[in-house]
């Protein structure tokens, strides 16, 4: 079976190949690189807390989880990948059943509003995101309440992040294996924000997800233009 690492050296080259590299920075995996997980684990608890009510409530909005993870990790000076892709459960089935080709075309279709009962919608999202640590390591901030949601089961105390976020104490055996497909900033940027210039509608963290892309592309020691 191939390792994470190689799946992410396919995914990371797929990402420049098709989607270009300037928000897909280089990113060697290396396993030897280490950080302090026990001192940065309650740093990214905190900042998920701040903005979701509950463990559960972050089901659903990885994209927006992925993004305020990353900015802490920017803040604390750790690189990273966003990743995209999905997770096979322990079952074989899969989350969200995305491939590479559905998440190119969710990127070239861009930012989708719909209309429910008269009020504009911003499309779902297709796909599954999650982080990347230098070392190959994975930091998933929603599919664990995401699996308590779809399975009606609670693992997970309501007000523990710590606890729900994968990858920190949370090694959740729910979980087969995440697939990477798509890695940096591209499907974030086109698909899960921007600005409907016909109906004069900007998505509510439209603001939040440009400053990241300088923080992000800074901390990967890119030149942001």
């Amino acid at each position: 079976m191939i390792s994470y690492p190689e799946a992410f050296r396919s995914a990371h080259e797929f990402s420049s190949l098709h989607l270009g590299t300037e928000l897909n920075p280089a990113f060697p995996i290396s396993e030897t690189w280490t950080c302090n997980m026990k001192e940065l684990s309650p740093k990214l608890a905190r900042v998920l807390a701040y903005h979701f009510d509950s463990v559960g409530s972050v089901d659903n909005h990885c994209l927006f989880a992925t993004m305020i993870l990353s900015l802490c990790l920017c803040g604390q000076g750790i690189p990273h990948a966003v990743t995209v892709g999905d997770v096979e459960y322990d079952d074989g089935n899969r989350y969200t059943k995305a491939s590479e080709g559905s998440l190119l075309e969710d990127v070239k279709k861009g930012f989708v509003v719909k209309f429910v009962d008269g009020y504009p919608e911003l499309e779902p999202a297709h796909a599954h995101s999650w982080i990347t640590l230098p070392n190959g390591d994975i930091i998933d901030p929603t599919i664990t309440p995401h699996i308590d949601v779809l399975r009606g089961t609670t693992t997970v105390a309501p007000f523990d992040f710590e606890d729900a976020i994968f990858g920190l104490r949370n090694r959740d055996p729910r979980v087969s294996k995440h697939i990477p497909m798509l890695t940096g900033l591209k499907y974030h940027l086109r698909v899960a924000t921007g600005i409907n210039h016909i109906l004069g509608i900007t998505e509510e963290n439209y603001h939040a997800y440009q400053q990241w892309r300088g923080f992000y592309l800074d901390i990967m020691n890119v030149d942001v233009i």
